[in-house]
């Protein structure tokens, strides 16, 4: 374990859930959470929750034995001081674990510090945790790109139907006109 000692079986235990924890998570925001009581950590949890990411506190010595067993090791540079994790599996918009945890901060307002993250393979800072919190949903997003690619198309179905509806506008009205010949010859 790279030097780090565990004594205790529930030591082990909790390092191999953190362990699944960081290898299976995309976004992960370390946050300073001293000063926040049982109540409020327990409402970021139920709001995170509710959006499909967690909050996690953990020793940093067992969050440090986790991280060097994973290929993250880089997260380790984000831990000091008494840390929580905002944690969104891959299966979760980013962008909503930071949103969800900026949001509850800002309704609560908590002092809460924000350390840092990994997003998908590096660190970012605070500001850009910020940042990917005012990010419209991926849906939005995706709703938005849809809507820019349909757009040429549309116009070049209409342009190209264009020629095609004036012959058919002037066959149907030959047609009509012979009908109407027709009849008169009658």
């Amino acid at each position: 374990m790279k030097g780090y000692m565990m004594p205790t079986d529930r030591g082990r235990t909790e390092v191999a859930a953190l362990k699944e924890l960081f290898s299976q998570s995309s976004l992960i925001i370390s946050t300073d959470y001293s000063g926040m009581d049982v109540r409020l950590i327990n409402g970021l949890r139920t709001a995170l929750r509710a959006k499909g990411a967690s909050y996690r506190v953990a020793k940093n010595t067992l969050a440090r034995i986790a991280i060097s067993e994973t290929d993250r090791t880089i997260i380790a540079e984000i831990i000091d001081g008494p840390v929580g994790y905002v944690l969104s599996d891959r299966d979760t918009d980013p962008a909503i674990g930071a949103k969800t945890l900026v949001d509850y901060v800002k309704s609560e307002r908590l002092e809460l510090e924000i350390r840092g993250a990994y997003l998908d393979g590096e660190l970012i800072t605070a500001e850009q945790v910020e940042q990917l919190a005012n990010l419209p949903a991926r849906e939005v997003l995706l709703a938005g790109l849809f809507g820019q690619m349909i757009g040429p198309v549309t116009g070049l179905a209409t342009v190209l139907n264009g020629p095609i509806q004036g012959l058919a506008t002037v066959l149907q009205r030959h047609i009509e006109g012979h009908t109407a010949e027709s009849q008169s010859d009658t």
